[in-house]
């Protein structure tokens, strides 16, 4: 996992870093398996996507958001810490120092 600078400043302070796991297209889009970011406090997961996606390639915002609207894709799971957060609550979820973020897309399977 590589170690990106400061993405994301504040005047308040940093609260601690947040790693981020990438997955699949995710990964493949990044050109990396991860990356760590300071967060400042009072900062929640779907600013943390946003501010991660303007980082990398239009392709890895592709990944995550639809390029239309900015709206999270559908088929994109995030999870905290193991646990799967809902979309409707990824703009409500605070972060918090040592979280791990994962970012799984749907993988393609058969039977």
């Amino acid at each position: 996992m590589r170690v990106s600078r400061q993405k994301i400043e504040s005047a308040n302070g940093f609260i601690g870093k947040v790693k981020f796991q990438f997955f699949g297209s995710v990964r493949a889009a990044a050109g990396t398996d991860g990356d760590e970011i300071a967060v400042p406090p009072d900062f929640f997961v779907y600013g943390a996507l946003e501010s991660l996606s303007n980082e990398y390639r239009s392709a890895f915002k592709g990944e995550i958001f639809w390029q239309a609207d900015g709206s999270l894709r559908d088929d994109l799971t995030v999870l905290i810490n193991g646990a799967i957060i809902g979309r409707e609550k990824l703009k409500d979820t605070p972060i918090k120092d040592g979280d791990v973020i994962a970012l799984l897309p749907s993988f393609p399977g058969g039977g």
